[in-house]
């Protein structure tokens, strides 16, 4: 935690799948006395993915653009928030980016696709002012790094709208995997997107976030329910913060880090207390859910089961049906004439006495006949004279 005086509580972790491959770069939080900025920059690892030659060692494209844009961030003179996108800012991004380019001799080769780019990272910043009355926020980003608001009246509120090609919403990103329409590099063209909102006065929480902490769990309302869920077993801030990493790293398949502020400060309990009706009601509203999916997933596993043990008795019924049933064809395969058919014995023929008496048909009556099949008529039947 960063505290400042007397300004807010800052908050942030950083995480990596893999210890020196990491292609999240450290949050940026800062904040004075009546507002800050809080970021996070995810390097694209598939669009990046090439390595470059940096000091004593080779680093991925993707994670040396995500460390330059935090850098570009924190470095910044932050005044006050205006409409639309900070003046200079995307300028500063693609001098900054282009110049690391140049000298790391990365734009002299062509691109091998039209996926990959030259130090492609991801961005989301929030930049936030509060008085009495109320909080400021504008949300810069590009690509699918998110800036949320978490409040107790309105819960979590995602104020970024992902940059994907799929224009798929947040519960449909989280089966797809739609590629990103727009993000930071240094061989394409980019847009710095803004949206400021406005948040009454009171406790309330701005996150910015990468994929790893929101993008591994069931729907969008278990990530509001993993931040509250922390929030209730926590005695600080601090704690708070622990506890939020500790939950991302036991479902996320990915880098992960988060930038928090909280404005203005409240003393810990007090805080805490404002989110509880909140965190009993989405506790509630998970919890069906996940029984609900938990009795899918037993039945899955049940259904599973079954059709291997299925399976294995189909499989058994053959091996021992088929010594006879394939005899023959084994058999020919082998070379082997089929063995001779023995001839049946000889039966002695026993004349069969038949009556050779007269017989004559004699009339009958349609009501007592049956009818013929082919025309309905009354057919007449034959009987002993």
């Amino acid at each position: 935690m960063t505290p400042t005086e007397p300004g807010d509580v800052l908050l942030a972790f950083w995480t990596e799948k893999r210890e020196g491959r990491g292609e999240d770069a450290q949050p940026v939080a800062a904040a004075g006395p009546n507002g800050g900025v809080i970021a996070v920059c995810d390097g694209m690892g598939g669009a990046g993915s090439a390595r470059v030659q940096v000091g004593d060692g080779e680093v991925s494209q993707a994670r040396l653009a995500a460390r330059l844009a935090a850098q570009i961030i924190a470095a910044r003179s932050w005044g006050p928030i205006e409409d639309g996108t900070p003046e200079g800012l995307g300028d500063q991004l693609r001098s900054g980016f282009q110049q690391r380019a140049a000298e790391l001799d990365l734009g002299s080769g062509r691109l091998r696709s039209r996926m990959l780019r030259t130090l492609p990272t991801t961005l989301a910043l929030g930049h936030y002012e509060h008085d009495e009355d109320r909080v400021r926020l504008q949300a810069l980003w590009a690509g699918d790094s998110r800036v949320y608001v978490l409040a107790p009246a309105t819960g979590l509120q995602q104020v970024t709208e992902d940059d994907l090609r799929s224009r798929g919403d947040a519960m449909a990103n989280l089966s797809e995997d739609s590629p990103l329409s727009n993000m930071v590099s240094a061989s394409a063209a980019f847009t710095v997107n803004s949206r400021w909102v406005e948040v009454p006065a009171g406790p309330c929480v701005l996150l910015a976030a990468t994929d790893g902490c929101f993008g591994y769990v069931r729907t969008p309302l278990h990530f509001e329910s993993l931040l509250l869920r922390a929030m209730a077993e926590a005695k600080s801030y601090e704690e708070w913060c622990e506890a939020v990493k500790s939950a991302v790293l036991d479902i996320t398949g990915d880098d992960a880090s988060m930038a928090i502020a909280v404005p203005g400060s409240p003393p810990w309990e007090e805080f805490r207390a404002a989110f509880g009706t909140r965190a009993r009601e989405v506790a509630e509203r998970v919890g069906l859910y996940d029984r609900e999916y938990e009795e899918l997933l037993a039945a899955r596993a049940h259904l599973s089961a079954q059709e291997g043990r299925v399976g294995q008795i189909r499989m058994d019924l053959w091996d021992e049906y088929k010594e006879t049933y394939e005899f023959w064809i084994r058999e020919t395969e082998a070379g082997s004439p089929p063995a001779p058919v023995k001839p049946a014995a000889a039966v002695e023929s026993t004349e069969i006495p038949v009556d050779e008496s007269p017989t004559r048909m004699l009339p009958v009556s349609p009501a007592a006949a049956g009818m013929c099949e082919h025309c309905g008529r009354p057919v007449a039947k034959a009987v002993e004279a």
